[in-house]
């Protein structure tokens, strides 16, 4: 595999990096940026089976695949991981997650990022191995890219081509707790979920989030996030084709912000059952303008708002 581990003399991280066409498949995490123990797959089978989650992915809460790595990973006596550079058209196939980066900031001498992820895609055929073949409900790829108190990360399309870099996944890309997170030319195929955001203690204030000239095709939701400060800027989010079943779902919700700070401006989103939906949104200044909606069954929505531009 074209893929080098280089460690720094001065600072207690590793990084990964992975170029010229690089491709990993069939990985439990791909590239997994913190300390994690030997995985035994019986087990994995056995509480994943057990712990089946049956509620909708709009509740921002995880699957339970994910939810037993948090698990096994937060009983290690340090997780605090290093730092991954992905470009030149790497792949992540069939993994349960891509990339697995928390605990960590992402931030040179001179404050910019130590590396970044570029020019890579995610996908799954819904052929994951054991276990999970042997589970209902969790033959695709759980997450592209997991982040969990992670500070300053851009994942960017460098040059836009036209292929989607998410296809086919739970989610595209899930954050929780995790701050200065910068998302930039995008593409989100066939997803549940797009990008999804949580933040700690559900303050936005610690939890910045931005997405900007992405698409998102087919998703059932593009953008959910939960106390967050979210920027969402000259997106476009689209809905299955007429008379195609290729994903077996609708497009529910555009965008569904919860107990968030935000700036929402400048996207196009079609044919969804709620283009924007608010909910619990009590901090202000808020703003949502010179977004165009087009044939949607309610452009916006609002449950239990306190104040909104």
């Amino acid at each position: 595999m074209p893929a080098s581990i280089r460690r720094q003399a001065t600072r207690n991280y590793a990084k990964v990096i992975a170029q010229n066409q690089t491709k990993i498949e069939q990985a439990i995490i791909g590239i997994a940026g913190s300390l994690t123990p030997l995985i035994d797959l019986d087990d994995l089978h056995t509480w994943t089976y057990a712990t089946l989650n049956p509620l909708s992915p709009m509740l921002l809460v995880p699957s339970v695949s994910g939810a037993y790595l948090t698990t096994i990973t937060d009983d290690m006596p340090t997780t605090y991981g290093g730092v991954c550079m992905t470009n030149s058209e790497t792949t992540f196939s069939n993994c349960l997650q891509g990339i697995h980066l928390r605990n960590f900031v992402n931030t040179n001498t001179n404050g910019g990022p130590v590396c970044a992820v570029t020019n890579t895609t995610f996908t799954s055929t819904g052929e994951l191995w054991y276990p999970f073949d042997q589970v209902p409900n969790v033959s695709r790829s759980e997450v592209g890219i997991e982040l969990l108190g992670y500070k300053n990360l851009t994942v960017l399309q460098s040059d836009p081509v036209g292929i989607p870099n998410f296809a086919n996944l739970k989610y595209g890309i899930r954050s929780i707790a995790s701050h200065q997170i910068n998302l930039r030319w995008l593409m989100f195929d066939q997803n549940n979920v797009g990008v999804s955001s949580l933040g700690v203690f559900l303050d936005p204030l610690v939890n910045t989030f931005n997405t900007t000239y992405c698409t998102f095709n087919e998703c059932r939701i593009g953008i959910q996030a939960t106390g967050s400060n979210m920027r969402i800027l000259e997106n476009r989010i689209n809905p299955i084709p007429a008379g195609t079943t290729t994903s077996g779902m609708l497009t529910d919700l555009g965008i569904l912000l919860r107990g968030c700070l935000f700036d929402v401006r400048h996207n196009e989103i079609n044919q969804s059952t709620i283009g924007i939906g608010l909910l619990s949104n009590r901090k202000t200044p808020n703003l949502v303008k010179l977004n165009r909606f087009t044939f949607d069954d309610r452009c916006m929505g609002f449950w239990r708002q306190r104040k909104y531009n």
